[in-house]
């Protein structure tokens, strides 16, 4: 109470209260500390691109395959695209 009430008093904020779930992150705690769980935000990025139903695999990718660099059909959304790029993205780096 006394940080919030100092970082009050130098920072506009509004305490609101318990933490549960910010930024695609669920916050649990428990008496030993915070547990962080990213499972809801992975499956909410796998259900956006329609990948929810597929199995999981070791490796989902040609590990030695080559792509042209500007050869090859185009994405029918390039904004979906890079939206569902960009939350891998976070969901790998906040990981």
């Amino acid at each position: 109470q006394r940080i919030i009430t100092g970082l009050t008093g130098e920072l506009a904020m509004k305490d609101l209260g318990p933490l549960h779930f910010f930024l695609g992150i669920k916050v649990t705690r428990t008496p030993a500390g915070f547990f962080l769980c990213q499972q809801q935000y992975a499956e909410d990025v796998l259900d956006r691109a329609g990948m929810d139903t597929c199995r999981p695999s070791p490796t989902p990718v040609d590990t030695k395959g080559k792509l042209p660099a500007a050869n090859g059909p185009r994405v029918d959304d390039a904004s979906a695209y890079r939206s569902t790029a960009g939350a891998l993205q976070y969901l790998g780096i906040t990981r």
